[in-house]
């Protein structure tokens, strides 16, 4: 009995086990990891175990396993503990179940909710941006700039509607393309990404002129104005660049810069008639000493007093050019206007251009102004000799006015070479530039003398500099002063001289055609020929000249420009077509004028048949010089088969019969 009960605890323990251990396989398997599976796998667990107690005989009926068991305590065990706690297990887990069923549901009504919410609100955020990116594309499309974006590649992205109108291009035909497409040409795309390189080292924005080619070809004036695209990591991923024609606008800072130009031509003009009346002074007292040095026998003295009275002369000619470069009579971008030249001359030249400014306007106010200067030796430059000329006298003009304004002081205009530039230097002790002006102080139209200024004078010098590849900058403080200082590419030859004039080896006689409406032009002409050894054939105006060219074998022609009846444009014009006529070289030919502004008329000077254009007053040894080298050149081209007149080849046949 006893060890019968033994035997039935051993085999229900064992069971047990058997029961935990399918219980944890459940559970690996992932079935039982809610408390509802918890409770309903113990709960078939406790009924396997009742099976188990049922298992005491050697299996009669699965009937009898399940209702009775073969002993009462088998009995009592299976109905009132096992099958009991089963149930209640059971109903547990089902209990629980349906508690989690109802948390899921709940769950999922509300995790629906969530999803719906973020629905909406993508929805709204997509129609913000759509809105936002209307709003911003009809804002460029609103403006008259091009409006350019580049990626990292400067590959355009996208271009407005201006844009599209400005350069010609659709959006389709320039979307995936270079930026180049707008370039000129190679040079210009250089010089244009080394100005954004540049403007991009010192902040995220640069602004700066150049040109732009339209699909058409044309090309126009434009200002580009640059800034970089950044993403939300703050990295660099491109630039938007807003492009503006300034045709107009270039238009009129040139009708504005005219205007000063000739009101500072008004203002040079007391210290023109005070520059004037010096050189008159030493003409007229040289000239009453020339009479008593020849009356009382010292020819020898009046040699000297000759050179004396040239040299002023010729001083008086360059306060001339210096009034018609202001006037925009001569233009320094002219190509025949470059030379390599010493600019201390020019330097002297426009510190007494400007002596209205900063010695008689000071003086008559009672304010006293200093000006010193400083020229060494060697700064020799190449570039356009009047257009320096204008920034050295814009230069002083400003400092003279800020000396003034601040109740006397002194300037100081220097000229040195430094590490292969020639540096000048116009430094005064006025007010100062304030901090916030020094930035803007080149910019077009900025001006801080209220209506007095345009804004341009910087504007326009900071322009020539640049021209002739050199630097304008500025340094001040307020209340000590304020100094400008042009640095210039130092020339690698000597400057441009006449030298002195020696007769060139001809075999055959120089025969010279001079035109001029002015009896004494005439004259000095033809001294100057027949001091030199040539034939001169003198002429009052263009028709005569005609006739005079016609009838005699001319070497070099020589001719005034303004004259009544036949100028000299036209003389030019039809002396080319008898060459032409005659099938021999072009007769040089030279135009002289007492204008300025002519040497930029290079398709009226390839028209006319001008080779060379002199400005008055001449200079005799300088044409005499012309007049030698020109010949020698045409005699060397032309036939020496050549027929003695042009009349006689327009009478001789073509088949020489």
């Amino acid at each position: 009995m006893m060890w019968g009960t033994l035997s039935e605890m051993l085999r229900i323990v064992a069971f047990a086990a058997l029961t935990a251990y399918l219980t944890h396989r459940v559970a690996r398997l992932g079935l039982a990891h809610t408390p509802s599976w918890s409770y309903m796998v113990a709960g078939f667990s406790l009924i396997l175990v009742g099976l188990g107690l049922s298992l005491s005989d050697d299996f009669p009926s699965l009937s009898k396993y399940l209702v009775l068991g073969p002993t009462p305590y088998q009995f009592l065990l299976k109905n009132a503990v096992v099958y009991p706690l089963s149930f209640l297990f059971i109903m547990k887990g089902v209990g629980e179940w349906a508690g989690s069923a109802a948390q899921l549901i709940e769950s999922e009504r509300a995790l629906q909710k969530i999803r719906d919410e973020l629905e909406l609100r993508v929805e709204e955020r997509t129609r913000q941006l759509k809105e936002s990116q209307l709003r911003l594309q009809s804002v460029l499309d609103s403006l008259d700039d091009a409006v350019v974006v580049v990626d990292s590649k400067a590959i355009i992205r996208d271009i407005n509607a201006a844009g599209e109108e400005m350069l010609g291009y659709t959006e389709r035909e320039v979307v995936g393309r270079s930026v180049e497409l707008f370039d000129v040409d190679d040079e210009s795309h250089a010089q244009i990404g080394q100005k954004i390189e540049e403007g991009l080292i010192q902040g995220d924005s640069v602004r700066f002129r150049s040109q732009a080619k339209r699909k058409d070809g044309t090309i126009f004036p434009v200002e580009h104005s640059m800034s970089v695209l950044r993403d939300a990591t703050g990295t660099r991923v491109g630039l938007v660049i807003a492009v503006r024609d300034i045709t107009q606008i270039q238009r009129s800072e040139e009708i504005l810069r005219q205007a000063e130009r000739h009101k500072a031509v008004a203002d040079l003009a007391g210290g023109v008639a005070h520059n004037f009346n010096n050189y008159l002074q030493i003409v007229i007292g040289h000239l009453e000493l020339m009479k008593i040095d020849l009356a009382e026998g010292r020819p020898h003295v009046v040699r000297d007093d000759l050179q004396i009275l040239l040299n002023a002369s010729l001083s008086a000619c360059e306060t001339v050019r210096c009034l018609q470069t202001f006037a925009g009579l001569r233009d320094g971008d002219a190509p025949t206007t470059w030379s390599v030249f010493d600019l201390r001359p020019v330097l002297q030249q426009a510190v007494d251009a400007t002596t209205s400014w900063w010695k008689i306007a000071p003086e008559v106010e009672g304010v006293t102004v200093t000006l010193k200067s400083h020229f060494e030796r060697g700064c020799i430059v190449r570039g356009q000799r009047h257009a320096l000329l204008e920034v050295i006298v814009n230069l002083i003009r400003n400092a003279a006015e800020a000396v003034t304004n601040a109740g006397g002081g002194e300037i100081n205009v220097t000229c040195a070479v430094q590490e292969g530039e020639a540096v000048v230097s116009v430094g005064d002790t006025g007010p100062g530039i304030p901090e916030k002006d020094l930035a803007r102080i080149f910019n077009p139209f900025f001006t801080t003398k209220a209506a007095l200024g345009s804004g341009l004078s910087l504007a326009a010098s900071r322009r020539i500099v640049d021209n002739h590849k050199g630097r304008l900058t500025v340094k001040s403080r307020p209340g000590v002063g304020a100094t400008f200082t042009v640095f210039l590419p130092a020339a690698e030859q000597a400057p441009d001289v006449v030298t002195e004039l020696h007769p060139l080896p001809l075999d055959e006689q120089i025969t010279v055609l001079a035109i001029d409406d002015d009896e004494r032009v005439l004259e000095v002409l033809q001294r100057t020929g027949d001091l030199c050894g040539y034939a001169t054939l003198a002429s009052p105006d263009g028709k005569r000249g005609i006739d005079l060219f016609l009838d005699h074998q001319v070497d070099v022609v020589i001719c005034d420009l303004g004259m009544p009846g036949m100028n000299g444009w036209e003389v030019g014009k039809r002396i080319k077509e008898i060459c032409e006529a005659r099938n021999t070289p072009k007769t040089p030919f030279v135009l002289f004028t007492g204008w300025g502004g002519q040497t930029t008329e290079s398709v009226k000077m390839r028209e006319s048949g001008v080779d060379i254009l002199l400005e008055k007053p001449l200079d005799v040894e300088k044409v005499a010089e012309t007049i030698r080298r020109m010949a020698f050149d045409y005699k060397n081209r032309a036939s020496r088969g050549a027929p003695s007149s042009v009349r006689e080849t327009l009478s001789t046949p073509p088949n020489g019969n």
